[in-house]
């Protein structure tokens, strides 16, 4: 299955390095934010993200994005989010604070849209036998992979380390995004979403 499609091997280690940084994400961020700027400027980061989801799912309903353009999308701004959160946590300033929140929102669009093509894009390609096999093993590797970064993160002493650790997790994310883009997909899947 995998030796037939290596754009799936590509997009299942994709979604893997980016819910390991979403459970990170989501240990790191009120940890980070909630001593300096209290409750309110988590719940508009929360708020953020929100909204990025929101807008991820219109912008899949009103575009014909493939899964070339998603992938990549979903590796940079996933990687931006976390070396936002990154940033803030070594620094703290109102700059950073700032581009905390554009990037909490950003983050999410990408990641929602790029699911969203992403499970078209399996549905499209895959017969039933090796859909079901396949999506077993994305949903899995993905349920696994936010608890182990939300527990890393847990387990790290907060400030610096945390702030490694995203970037460390960012970058193999980033590059697995530009690996989408260069993977090829079958026409078909192209087709449907243009």
């Amino acid at each position: 299955m995998i030796r037939d499609n290596p754009w799936a091997l590509t997009g299942l280690l994709l979604w893997t390095m980016s819910s390991v940084l979403v459970g990170a994400m989501a240990v790191g961020a009120p940890a980070a934010v909630l001593p300096h700027h209290g409750t309110g400027a988590w719940a508009g980061l929360a708020t953020c993200m929100a909204v990025g989801s929101l807008a991820g799912t219109l912008v899949a309903a009103t575009t014909s994005i493939s899964w070339n353009v998603a992938g990549p999308a979903v590796g940079a701004a996933i990687a931006m989010q976390a070396c936002a959160l990154a940033i803030y946590i070594v620094g703290g300033s109102t700059a950073s604070v700032v581009a905390l929140f554009v990037a909490f929102v950003i983050g999410p669009t990408a990641v929602t849209l790029g699911g969203i093509i992403w499970t078209t894009t399996l549905q499209t390609e895959l017969d039933h036998r090796p859909l079901a096999r396949l999506s077993s093993v994305d949903q899995f590797l993905s349920s696994a992979a936010v608890p182990a970064g939300m527990v890393v993160v847990g387990l790290l002493p907060a400030g610096s380390p945390t702030a490694v650790m995203l970037v460390a997790v960012a970058i193999p994310g980033a590059v697995l995004g530009f690996l989408a883009r260069r993977s090829k997909v079958p026409r078909s899947a192209t087709a449907l979403l243009t």
